[in-house]
């Protein structure tokens, strides 16, 4: 897999971050919401979610679709269409 390096800030890293820990709180996601941001299904997003956030901390490069992600995670009322989309 292809990883390509972003020039983010460390607070622009620890905004993306943030937002995928969020689903592991406050934010729950359904399997069909999951998979609208590229995941399999929720528990993919946990774990997947926690590799990338990871990533992001430690500045190391991102695939596309690992960058996707975490942009699709952080995008303005994500966690609040949550409870709206049925699997």
């Amino acid at each position: 897999m292809t990883r390509i390096n972003v020039d983010l800030s460390s607070d622009e890293r620890d905004l993306l971050a943030h937002g995928l820990d969020h689903w592991g709180g406050p934010g729950h996601a359904t399997d069909a919401l999951a998979r609208v941001m590229g995941f399999e299904d929720v528990e993919s997003l946990y774990r997947e979610g926690d590799r990338i956030a990871e990533r992001l901390r430690g500045g190391g490069a991102l695939s596309a679709t690992d960058l996707a992600r975490a942009l699709i995670a952080n995008a303005d009322g994500a966690s609040g269409v949550c409870e709206c989309v049925e699997a």
